[in-house]
């Protein structure tokens, strides 16, 4: 009996330490998140949310080329998974449908979408309509062109004045030609016709795949391909690959030097990409596309396991739900938000030196209202590049079009299998 008694207790012991421990865990002071970046701490972000806490804040940086193959196998095994784990615009969709966040719109949550750009609560939410994940930025892109070769060679460098260029695909086509003939072959329209691509894949109407798994080729991508071609059979982009050494130095080069007309760029374009070119300060302007589209972004997921799932909400609550907060950021990074009181609230005062003073919130926030993310699924990112790289097998843009649907379709067989592709 007294055998008996002693095991019981011992039992009773390892039992109340084990549920001290998940208290402990639940109350634990550090909070991980694994992000694609240091922006949250470069931008203050973590610094702020600590000073507000009273918490710690473990960062743990994953490149975005690698951050799905180190995600998966964590979530898999439920080992060492952080906190707070993010979905890029390219794989977001993926992310959310894993069930492994947490629903944000149910308690003790109840996240509010109300006032935010609709397509960033569409990008969060899985395939059954569940909310899974939050941004605190909206990323409407535009046209950077150059106002020194503006003045030039239309006369003009108002933006007013310069959208009308950009009003369609054959005007923008016939100034890359205007361009050509009064710079002599010397400036280019765009650095690259694939740089193109991102406003097509912003505008399909149709998801690559439905339920059933029949693949649909959005009628988008075949007028992709024609621009993209046209652009490189007339001679009218430098041949330059996205980020590469010579496509960022054409950010770069100063007034009277440069020889790319313009770039396609969103929000973080501005901020984290143009920003750092000091030769090109205020030579550049913004218009609209002939289409209105996004880029990227970032959503923050909980996991549905993590013991600090209270630290966690506090996180992407103060950066998506608490409007004064995001109001002193956009004001101190500059960053275009996803709430829309907050973007009008400071739309009016916002401005950019690199842009000759010209209102870049205000801008985007006319694109913002126009961006639809219903037609985005788990499978863009792979897709898409299958698209980018069958362009790039006709390097002299003539392209046979039939040809290369066909060679689009072969590779999403060999990608999957399991779809129907007619």
């Amino acid at each position: 009996m007294k055998t008996i008694t002693t095991l019981f207790f011992c039992i009773g012991l390892l039992y109340f330490a084990s549920c001290s421990q998940n208290v402990a865990q639940q109350k634990s002071n550090v909070l991980t998140i694994m992000a694609m970046s240091d922006e949250f701490k470069t931008n203050g972000v973590i610094q702020d949310f600590e000073k507000m806490t009273g918490a710690k804040v473990d960062l743990q940086i994953v490149p975005n080329e690698q951050y799905m193959n180190k995600l998966l196998p964590l979530l898999k095994t439920g080992k060492d998974v952080p906190d707070i784990f993010e979905g890029e615009a390219g794989y977001v969709k993926q992310v959310v449908n894993l069930g492994m966040s947490v629903n944000l719109s149910k308690p003790p949550y109840n996240a509010d979408t109300s006032e935010m750009y609709p397509y960033a609560v569409q990008m969060g939410t899985d395939d059954h309509g569940v909310l899974r994940a939050l941004t605190w930025q909206c990323t409407p892109g535009g046209i950077f062109y150059r106002r020194s070769l503006a003045k030039k060679y239309l006369g003009t460098d108002s933006p007013e004045k310069v959208q009308q260029y950009f009003t369609s695909w054959d005007k923008m086509i016939e100034l890359g030609k205007i361009l050509k003939e009064k710079s002599h072959g010397q400036v280019k329209l765009l650095p690259g016709e694939g740089d193109l691509g991102v406003i097509f894949f912003a505008n399909k109407a149709k998801p690559y795949v439905n339920s059933s798994n029949d693949f649909y080729l959005d009628p988008m991508i075949s007028k992709f391909l024609t621009v993209a071609s046209e652009v490189r059979k007339d001679g009218l982009d430098a041949k330059l690959s996205a980020w590469s050494a010579p496509w960022m130095e054409g950010l770069n080069t100063k007034p009277g030097e440069a020889k790319i007309f313009c770039y396609v760029l969103p929000t973080w374009g501005l901020f984290f990409v143009m920003n750092g070119q000091k030769n090109s300060l205020g030579d550049w302007g913004l218009v609209s596309a002939p289409m209105s589209y996004y880029w990227g972004g970032t959503w923050l997921n909980i996991y549905k396991k993590s013991p600090n799932k209270e630290l966690a909400w506090k996180f992407i609550q103060m950066l998506t739900q608490n409007t004064k907060y995001m109001t002193a950021y956009a004001k101190r990074i500059g960053d275009f938000m996803s709430n829309k009181v907050v973007v009008d609230s400071i739309k009016s005062t916002m401005s950019s030196p690199l842009l000759d003073g010209q209102n870049h919130y205000a801008f985007f926030a006319q694109i913002a209202d126009k961006l639809n993310a219903s037609a985005v699924s788990p499978y863009d990112t792979t897709i898409d590049g299958i698209v980018g790289a069958v362009l790039g097998q006709y390097p002299s843009g003539d392209i046979n079009l039939q040809k290369a649907i066909g060679q689009i379709k072969n590779r999403v067989k060999e990608e999957f299998p399991q779809w129907t592709v007619n």
